[in-house]
């Protein structure tokens, strides 16, 4: 009896690790969402600019017909290089909504000051301590390494519960060697084993052998799908340090040791994340041989 309330145990450990392994996997996919996008609202193809150079394009028109209004001589207003369709939807947004120059400098000056204090600049609220903020440029040094921390809490979670998995049916192998035939040794392993399955979510283990049915090529693309997520914070990061890299030369012209640093550090978390994602799939594959080993005797 004590036997099997040790199984209990080691079987309640691998559905915490469990738990835990997933609670982390979440936050570290929230994380990846809201850094990218931070990351693409602050980039040029991203709303916030488009909507500033449409915003600036309106105003620049107004403005040029309200010059010509008191000095006709003045020629047709010069459309910069590669403009022309923002300002032809310009001219089209001025025609059907009716504004006026001032109502067009004051929806400038409420993108920018939108722009300005809440897209360039990120705001990450801290229980108790009212929160922090830090300039989008810098999002490659601090969102990556929040990132990282993620990801390392998550294989730690990844390896404890590969550990705690394997325990648990070797302590099932060992009750049954020591007090159970062979036919009760396969029962006892095959409800630790339907007990364990039943509490995962994200992982998908094989079929019993003993069921005799046949995994489809769906069935295991589905199991190895959610895989994929593992990869969001080295996706992430990618495209924030690649960003940096090609506005590097901007970065430079405004603060120049700021921008290596923030680059530095940036491609440095970039290396250890990828080294990291790595160690979350091989601790990943050696889960699913374990399960694997176990389906085959059941």
């Amino acid at each position: 009896m004590k036997e099997l309330d040790f199984l209990r145990q080691y079987s309640d450990a691998a559905k915490h690790s469990t738990d835990r392994t997933r609670q982390v996997f979440l936050l570290m996919i929230a994380a990846s969402i809201l850094i990218y996008a931070a990351s693409w609202n602050s980039g040029m193809s991203g709303w916030a600019n488009a909507r500033l150079a449409l915003a600036r394009a309106t105003e620049r028109i107004l403005s040029h017909e309200e010059e010509r209004k008191k000095n006709p001589l003045i020629g047709e207003l010069q459309v910069p290089r590669g403009k022309a369709e923002l300002y032809a939807f310009a001219k089209e947004n001025i025609e059907w909504s009716g504004i006026t120059l001032y109502q067009a400098q004051q929806n400038l000056n409420q993108i920018q000051q939108v722009r300005g204090e809440q897209i360039n600049h990120i705001q990450v609220p801290m229980a108790g301590f009212g929160g922090i903020n830090f300039d989008v440029n810098d999002l490659a040094m601090f969102g990556g390494f929040t990132l990282l921390v993620l990801l390392v809490w998550e294989y730690y979670s990844l390896w404890h519960y590969a550990d705690n998995l394997t325990l648990a049916f070797d302590h099932a192998r060992e009750i049954g060697a020591k007090e159970l035939n062979v036919s009760e040794q396969k029962i006892l392993l095959y409800h630790t084993y339907q007990d364990l399955a039943m509490h995962q979510v994200l992982t998908i283990p094989p079929r019993p052998a003993s069921k005799n049915q046949e995994t489809s090529q769906l069935q295991l693309f589905l199991r190895q799908s959610p895989r994929v997520m593992y990869t969001l914070p080295l996706v992430v990061q990618t495209l924030v340090v690649f960003h940096d890299w090609l506005t590097i030369d901007i970065g430079r012209s405004v603060n120049s040791r700021a921008a290596v640093t923030v680059l530095f550090v940036g491609t440095t978390i970039w290396l250890i994340l990828a080294v990291f994602t790595a160690l979350c799939f091989y601790i990943l594959r050696k889960t699913d041989i374990t399960w694997q080993r176990i389906a085959k005797t059941i």
